[in-house]
């Protein structure tokens, strides 16, 4: 958050710079230092695939998206009238074997998903062995 703060106010100010040019008013970044240093506090460590209790109709478990370090899906439990909703919301799902990157965990069952969608609309083609590619783009930059 702290490097998000710093990248908008550098590009509200850019961008500032420019519509002043063009005399249009200022804008003001979404969010600012001042805002990452009051909500920290408020951000709590949770464990993967741990069921955290919202209250008695809410409860949610994060699992490994195995994107990046740290990627999660979420499950939303949802009760209503004696009657569970499961919800799933992710963004990007990384590949089985990476290295260092945990594989994602499967989620087998949902009422819903929301997930990020920008390659939706097709399969990824198997890129072969990272090590090989690795090798490959190593000797490429070092022939050049």
């Amino acid at each position: 958050m702290e490097d998000s703060a710093e990248i908008q106010k550098r590009n509200i100010e850019d961008e500032n710079r420019r519509r002043q040019r063009q005399h249009l008013s200022a804008r003001t970044p979404l969010f600012i230092q001042e805002d990452v240093d009051a909500t920290m506090p408020l951000f709590q460590a949770v464990e993967y695939n741990t069921l955290i209790t919202i209250n008695e109709n809410i409860a949610v478990k994060y699992q490994d998206a195995g994107h990046i370090l740290g990627s999660a899906s979420l499950e939303v439990f949802v009760t209503e009238a004696g009657k569970q909703t499961k919800i799933v919301f992710s963004g990007d799902i990384g590949q089985r074997n990476v290295p260092i990157i945990k594989d994602p965990t499967l989620i087998t069952q949902a009422d819903y998903i929301l997930i990020e969608s920008t390659y939706g609309d097709r399969i990824h083609e198997d890129a072969g062995s990272k090590e090989d590619l690795l090798l490959k783009y190593a000797t490429e930059t070092f022939q050049k």
